[in-house]
């Protein structure tokens, strides 16, 4: 038995490569250890990497400089270095000069991968933001930091970063020495490393483009080095050692002393500190001072540190200034000023008034109205009828000094009141069969379509709106996004060129499981863009897309049923996935090979697959949106040789194959296949279509609903919410009600059991238990934009088919209010232009994350782009007898052709009342008078029914009937006539059905808005709220939205919390 005594010259695990830029011969850098490793210098010839020498630490040394961005260079290391290593650390010294995106400092592998990844900072910020990574299955399954460590651009810095073996697998951080950071990897170890190709330092598999950096001394090591071990890889010239330990010293002087300082003895890298006083008069070698008397002048001090590490010294002189102690009236009046008693406006119990100040007064409180309150806080008696109000008068004595300050408090007054509960909304009714006869299966008749959006080609969007800014970044980013990268992913799998295009990163990185998904919302958002707003180059832009799809398509040949792969459910790397194009099937068409599709067929579980029928949904609805909005001939040939695909696919299963499938979580997710294939069977009465849409029908989901069972509960939301909007398009295609029903029940499930105030359903993408909303509220991971898109899209369905039942609608405006419209960065930055979210948080003191534009891209990226440019959709509808339906109150525009009118909705959002201008634009108009006779429809909603008016050319009209969700509107109309609309915002709670730690739980909302209260305080604020909730609050309106106050608490709507912390949901105390 041999022990191995390690030395922090010669760590314990081998050294594989070195690289330390000595003896660079045009491009190629060699490796100094033998082994045989040279890297290859990418970009000389373009200017992109370059060598140098720059002084590191006191050493000058030759550095590889990287200029970045798409002409930039980086270095490449051979395939293979990593083979036989029993884990990994690799130590560097860089300087990053600057980051604009998503970048690698260095990368190893490409399915299997270990990574150090860098994010810019803001942009006022020199700094960036470094976190190690490894993933085996692309960004989306990538461990990482939740905090990202900052370090300085444009300053040199030593680098270590180590992966271990064993589950769960090590991964640390080192910088200069000292452990940053740490983590682990539950499902991958260094070991999966073998083989590691594509290995890169300033670049990698996951980053957008080189990063602008500077390199020297790269060493990697066959195993995971010790504590000791890292901190020796850290070489310093002892003089810049001891330079740079004065230099943190420096903190400890920047500001007056009051107190005196810890002086440290050792430095933070290692070199003894000794101290020595100039001025021993004022303060001493231990850094003691007293300070002068309030009034005498301020003292002026000098310290000396003596810093030495391996025989050599240096010394520093740090001089310093002691202001004299504070006036005694100082320092009462300053501990009087720090007094603060929360929420003094709505006492409901004691107060918790403080004996003591930080500086050494001595309080004494006297209360206005002891019969109420007593001096010491203790509310004795709660006012009956209105509220009290009384004074707190807080006297702060510090020796001979006094000062006071008052304070107003505000009593509540005693209401017995009953618990509250959450008001229940009903779908729409079933109808009524008038006779046995008219009756189906289910025992009513099948409902039929009433009511259509307008005509999208019809109706703008006006300005005065967040909707319209919104939409304007929206149609901003979607000039700017480059289609030869949206197009990268698909030409890379068929083997044609990429035409130079840089990859996309997130969830679109080359390797990432779900890649293509993207590119298909891009495709839908471009013909909704058109369709909004007309514009010719969103058109083009997707034909230009359609065109290349259609022509990797043509080259995927032979039977769809017959395609095998090579891989396993236990061994699925990308590397076995086919790469011939001509055995895949005809019609065949994704940013990957079918090998996905195979595999879930051998129930292979996520994350060893991922969705692949989710992203081939994507693909698939993009093309159908492009054909029927923007008239695409060739969008509709792609779409119909993808579904012939499938069908030919999925005919070769079993129904309980593929039931099985449809269950698996996330990896038989499939979106809403069953959607566009009933769409795509309506546009071409194609039965196979229809036929395969059915065979996606998720049965363990889909019978219990149309039962009216709850089959959700626990399971992936936006897995699920896409499968019942198709079973609604089943329910088109076929009139078979039992895909009403469950569509149906589900929707009236949700909104009532699963919904949060502002439309969002989940916490960390799945329902939860019905009814346990509160409970579920966890920091920043509820409500996921995909799903509150879908939700949507439900509603707009469902609504067609009873378009009276106001409570669609009612639910369509709070989601699209409070969720979708805050779901967009309104700040613009330059890699950031169109930032919007995955979750939209709700917890207490959360902050919205945002993506950039095009390395986030996501589920929710992906509908972030259709969100922003579909607000106008439901608008208005046409209903049955000629009837206009006005659902949504925003500024728009609606060209009525048929009637030979414009519609013109004026008033900004958010506003309390709205006027619609009637312009005669046609010859819709009689002859004989000039007026055209209107038959309208307008939402009264929820939270105005009482208050709800109708005004025509400033004459009231006669109110609207008791529990009515829409005013009937039936006159003539001449040019020039003004409707106006009348929506009085109040004061109301959205409630969950269960307490928060024995509290109601609530969203505060006035008018149709959530509420949120900007606060970063982490625990749940509790409102004390009087029975009249007016009389809490202090509402005003500041720069075109609402806002109140609790005291010093402001509240916003929740689309305005942006780049803020805010609160949602409050504990409501019933005083």
């Amino acid at each position: 038995m041999s022990t191995t005594t390690k030395s922090t010259n010669h760590p314990s695990a081998p050294l594989l490569a070195r690289y330390d830029f000595t003896g660079v011969s045009s491009t190629i850098a060699p490796d100094q250890t033998g082994n045989g490793f040279a890297g290859v210098i990418r970009g000389c010839d373009r200017g992109g990497a370059f060598m140098e020498e720059d002084a590191v630490f006191g050493h000058t040394l030759p550095v590889l400089r990287l200029t970045g961005t798409g002409q930039g260079g980086y270095l490449q290391l051979p395939d293979g270095v990593l083979n036989g290593a029993e884990g990994v650390t690799v130590s560097f010294y860089c300087r990053i000069d600057s980051v604009t995106e998503y970048a690698n400092l260095f990368s190893f592998g490409t399915d299997n991968c270990f990574y150090l990844s860098v994010l810019p900072g803001e942009e006022e910020e020199a700094r960036a933001f470094l976190s190690p990574c490894a993933t085996a299955g692309g960004r989306s399954q990538e461990a990482c930091l939740q905090e990202w460590v900052p370090v300085p651009l444009g300053r040199w810095f030593h680098m270590a970063a180590s992966f271990g073996n064993g589950l769960p697998a090590p991964i640390e951080l080192y910088i200069d020495g000292e452990k940053r950071a740490e983590l682990v990897h539950r499902r991958m170890e260094a070991r999966a490393l073998e083989g590691a190709a594509e290995n890169d330092f300033g670049f990698g598999a996951f980053a957008l483009a080189p990063l602008a950096a500077s390199f020297t001394d790269i060493r990697i090591f066959g195993g995971v080095l010790d504590k000791e071990e890292m901190a020796s890889l850290f070489r310093i010239e002892p003089g810049e050692r001891l330079r740079l330990e004065a230099r943190n010293l420096e903190a400890l002087f920047e500001e007056p002393l009051e107190t005196p300082p810890l002086l440290p003895g050792t430095g933070q890298l290692g070199a003894e500190i000794a101290w020595k006083s100039l001025t021993p008069e004022i303060v001493s070698d231990e850094g003691l001072f007293q300070r002068p008397a309030p009034g005498s002048p301020a003292l002026e001090g000098a310290l000396r540190a003596v810093l030495t590490f391996q025989g050599q010294s240096a010394s520093r002189d740090f001089s310093f200034r002691i202001p004299p102690l504070p006036e005694d009236a100082e320092i009462a009046e300053t501990d009087a000023a720090r007094v603060k008693l929360p929420f003094p406006g709505h006492v409901v119990s004691d107060l918790d008034l403080p004996e003591k100040g930080e500086g050494g007064s001595v309080f004494r409180w006297e209360s206005s109205r002891p019969e109420l309150m007593d001096h010491q806080g203790h509310l004795l008696h709660r006012p009956e009828g209105d509220a009290a109000a009384l004074t707190l008068t807080l006297t702060a004595t510090y020796k001979t000094a006094r000062a006071s300050r008052e304070f107003r408090v505000r009593l509540l007054p005693d209401a017995c009141r009953s618990l509250p509960r959450m008001e229940y909304i009903p779908a729409a009714p079933l109808p009524q069969a008038a006779s046995p006869g008219e009756s189906s299966a289910w025992g009513t008749p099948v409902p039929s379509l009433q009511a259509v959006p307008a005509a999208r080609d019809r109706v703008r969007l006006g300005q005065e709106s967040v909707f319209h800014e919104n939409q304007e970044r929206c149609l901003a980013y979607l000039r700017l996004l480059d289609a030869d990268r949206m197009l990268y992913n698909f030409r890379r799998a068929f083997g044609v060129s990429t035409k130079d295009a840089m990859p996309l990163g997130g969830w679109e990185e080359p390797s990432g499981l779900l890649r293509g998904h993207s590119t298909g919302h891009f495709l839908s958002a471009l013909a909704h863009a058109f369709a909004s707003t007309g514009e010719q180059g969103f058109r083009e832009k997707a034909e230009y897309i359609i065109g290349e799809l259609c022509g990797l398509q043509d080259t995927a040949l032979g039977n769809p049923a017959a395609f095998r792969t090579a891989c396993s459910p236990s061994n699925a790397v990308q590397s076995l996935w086919s790469r011939t194009p001509g055995t895949w099937g005809r019609g065949f068409l994704s940013a990957y090979s079918p090998d996905q599709f195979a595999l879930l067929e051998e129930y292979t579980p996520y994350a060893t697959i991922w969705a692949p029928y989710y992203t081939l949904h994507k693909i698939l609805a993009g093309l159908i949106d492009c054909h029927l909005l923007a008239g695409s001939a060739n969008a509709l040939s792609c779409a119909c040789g993808i579904a012939d695909w499938v069908h030919a696919r999925l005919s070769a299963t079993t129904r309980e194959q593929r039931e099985k499938m449809w269950k698996m979580y996330i990896a038989g997710e499939y979106g809403g296949m069953n959607e566009s294939l009933s769409r795509l069977y309506e546009i071409t009465g194609k039965a196979e279509y229809l036929e395969t849409a059915r065979m996606f029908d998720n049965a363990a989901l889909f019978q219990g609903l149309a039962h009216g069972r709850d089959t959700i509960t626990g399971i992936h939301a936006n897995q699920h919410i896409p499968q019942i909007i198709g079973a609604m398009e089943e329910f088109r295609a076929t009139g078979d009600p039992y895909y009403y029903h469950l569509a149906r029940n589900f929707w009236e499930l949700v909104v009532n059991r699963y919904m949060y105030s502002i439309g969002g359903v989940g916490r960390g993408e799945n329902f939860r238990e019905p009814g346990l909303l509160a409970k579920n509220i966890e920091g920043g991971r509820n409500c996921e934009t995909c799903a509150t898109y879908n939700m949507l899209k439900l509603t707009g369905m469902l609504y067609g088919y009873a378009p009276d039942h106001s409570e669609y609608m009612d639910y369509y405006e709070r989601a699209l209010a409070n969720h979708i419209a805050a779901s967009q960065n309104p700040t613009v930055r330059k890699s950031a232009h169109h930032g919007v979210t995955y979750m939209l948080p709700i917890g207490p003191g959360a902050r919205r994350e945002y993506g950039n534009d095009y390395d986030d891209f996501t589920c929710c990226h992906g509908t972030g782009m259709e969100n922003h440019v579909r607000y106008a959709e439901h608008i208005y509808h046409h209903g049955p007898e000629d009837t206009l339906y006005v659902n949504l109150f925003l500024p728009s525009v609606y060209d009525w052709k048929e009637k030979g009118v414009e519609l013109t909705m004026e008033s900004p959002f958010p506003s309390q009342s709205c006027s619609i201008r009637v312009q005669v634009t046609g010859d819709g108009a009689a002859p004989s008078s000039g007026r055209i006779p209107l038959k309208l429809k307008v939402r009264i909603p929820y939270w105005c029914r009482e208050a709800f008016r109708i005004l025509a050319n400033g004459q009231a009209l006669p109110g609207a009937a008791p529990g009515e969700g829409y005013y009937p509107l039936e006159r003539s109309f001449g040019d020039g006539d003004i409707i106006t609309v009348e929506t009085p915002y109040s004061l109301h709670l959205c409630y969950t059905e269960d307490p928060y730690e024995g509290y109601p739980a609530a969203s505060v909302m006035y008018g149709p808005l959530v509420m949120t209260a900007l606060s970063g305080a982490t625990d749940w604020i509790r409102l004390n709220l009087p029975p009249a909730l007016e009389d809490a609050f202090a509402i005003g309106w500041e720069e075109g939205m609402p806002v109140l106050w609790y005291d010093d608490l402001k509240f916003v709507p929740s689309y305005a919390a942006r780049n803020a912390a805010y609160h949602t949901y409050f504990q409501i105390c019933l005083s």
